[in-house]
């Protein structure tokens, strides 16, 4: 018996070495290094996106059998567009490679293919990219090294909001879905939320969830240039300034209530004015009180504590009657189930609730809003990406159409943030997760 196995074995061997490799996809004769974009089966829509940042693409047509790459060699670009051999002449522009017909847009390159070279498709990042792909999706895979360098600050923080140690992309587009898989080895690990939104109020247009804020916070700012930076850190600190006053601190007040899963609400009344709300899960009950309390008298702060009353005299002059007045600020204090509800309001309207838990707790600006996220009555589905392995959700969310130009309006208009990505309309569901070294950005638009 050992013989006859030992036999079978040499046999195996030497037909093994006989055999011809079939190529069954581009990426098995495309090389490794110099691969910096590949288009599969890309419509003419997909092309001109990426020839904002490939202008080599500007001349070359799609087709349903043609797969394009781009190659970088030294300092210059390379167009490959390869295609199943359904003939058997070729041009001097054109080279068999296995079963594929290759014409490139400079023939010296030709060596690239036909010597011994690691290829494409043996590429970790690449494998763990393509994997789950088939023949019939529409992808694109893409080098990040080839990305201009971010110029404007919300290009800087979308740049930065990528894994650390980012190297790769994939694009996937399919039916008002496109999805956005970033390849690192140096991906950390987070603590994943829910996949479904729980919590929301009448009115609210957009909401976003992190698994841990500090974390993007720190990964923001230490990605940033110092002009950046400063403006980024600035405009929150004037922001939470005028609402709480200056004693109140983003780093040491507002920061040690997120080191944890957070949700940020943003929404309008029927009068337009802008409600918001913010849920979070602090590290112990203590800080909680403590932060809120420190919260309700900055906020108590900023509140004119005085009360003008202007009189007309006989003579037609006006006169100014400034006094204090106790009752023009109001705090109360009461319960909403288990929940631990505080207002601070001023007779003009503006007003700060917050609601607290244990370490859970709700601050907003409006206290029918607050009562409606405590009753966690929403049931909000964002997407999910493709994944047969179990997936860590880092963030998620939906925005309705027109609210970040209504809340940024100093953002040039013709600024695209992500030039690569799809127009959406409509409402946006979105979300990111993390599957080992590949973090997925899923964006679904609905009417």
């Amino acid at each position: 018996m050992t013989l006859v196995c030992a036999g079978l074995l040499v046999l195996l061997i030497i037909a093994s070495s006989s055999f011809t490799v079939i190529e069954s996809h581009p990426a098995d004769v495309l090389p490794s290094q110099e691969t910096v974009a590949l288009f599969v089966n890309a419509d003419e829509e997909i092309l001109r996106r990426f020839e904002v940042v490939f202008p080599e693409l500007k001349n070359v047509s799609p087709a349903p059998d043609k797969t394009i790459a781009l190659l970088a060699i030294g300092e210059s670009r390379v167009v490959a567009q390869i295609q199943e051999d359904t003939k058997s002449q070729t041009t001097d522009e054109q080279t068999k490679v296995g079963q594929f017909i290759v014409t490139l847009s400079d023939p010296t390159a030709t060596s690239l293919f036909t010597d011994p070279t690691p290829r494409l498709a043996s590429a970790m990042h690449y494998q763990k990219l393509g994997q789950q792909k088939t023949r019939e999706e529409q992808w694109v895979y893409l080098d990040l090294s080839m990305l201009p360098s971010p110029v404007t600050l919300p290009q800087n923080i979308l740049r930065t909001l990528m894994p650390e140690g980012s190297t790769h992309a994939a694009f996937t587009f399919s039916n008002q879905t496109t999805i956005v898989e970033l390849f690192s080895e140096q991906a950390a690990e987070y603590q994943g939320i829910s996949p479904v939104i729980q919590s929301a109020f009448i009115g609210e247009r957009m909401t976003v969830r992190l698994s841990d804020v500090v974390r993007a916070w720190e990964q923001i700012l230490s990605h940033l240039d110092d002009s950046s930076k400063n403006l980024l850190q600035g405009g929150l600190e004037q922001f939470i300034a005028d609402t709480f006053g200056e004693e109140i601190s983003t780093t040491y007040d507002l920061l040690p209530l997120l080191h944890g899963p957070a949700t940020l609400h943003i929404g309008q009344n029927s009068s337009g004015a802008l409600l918001f709300a913010l849920e979070g899960v602090a590290s112990s009950t203590k800080n909680v009180r403590t932060q809120i309390n420190a919260l309700h008298r900055g906020f108590q702060s900023m509140l004119p504590g005085t009360r003008t009353i202007q009189r007309k005299l006989d003579d037609n002059f006006t006169s100014e009657d400034i006094r204090i007045d106790q009752n023009i600020i109001k705090q109360e204090e009461r319960e909403h189930g288990h929940w631990q509800i505080r207002r601070t309001s001023h007779e003009d309207g503006r007003t700060f609730v917050t609601a607290s838990l244990g370490g859970t707790f709700v601050l907003a600006n409006d206290m029918q809003s607050l009562e409606q996220i405590l009753e966690r009555d929403a049931r909000i589905v964002t997407p999910t990406g493709p994944s047969l392995i179990a997936t860590v959700r880092l963030a998620d969310g939906y925005a309705e159409e027109g609210i970040l130009e209504e809340l940024f309006p100093e953002l040039d208009k013709d600024e695209t943030l992500l030039p690569l990505l799809p127009e959406f309309t409509g409402k946006i569901l979105w979300s990111i997760e993390q599957r080992g070294p590949v973090t997925t950005l899923t964006v679904k638009a609905r009417e």
